[in-house]
């Protein structure tokens, strides 16, 4: 996680992929407070200089911080 965009969405500037490979995928979290837990992903959309913004479906019980690990799939 490179960026918290709101309790919905974070941004990763090392996730270059095309958006909407991960859309309808799941992210889980692997560091940090929501370590374990997974969730859908909502919306997965490349912006330039941002990279990948995922949106989720739901809020995560905690909030993410920058250096958070994930893993996603489709």
């Amino acid at each position: 996680v490179s960026h918290v965009v709101s309790a919905l969405a974070f941004s990763d500037s090392a996730n270059l992929q095309a958006s909407g490979v991960f859309s309808f995928g799941t992210v889980t979290f692997i560091s940090g407070a929501n370590a374990g837990i997974a969730m859908e992903v909502k919306e997965h959309v490349l912006q330039t200089g941002t990279g990948g913004v995922f949106t989720l479906v739901l809020p995560l019980p905690y909030a993410l911080q920058a250096g958070d690990s994930y893993q996603v799939s489709k």
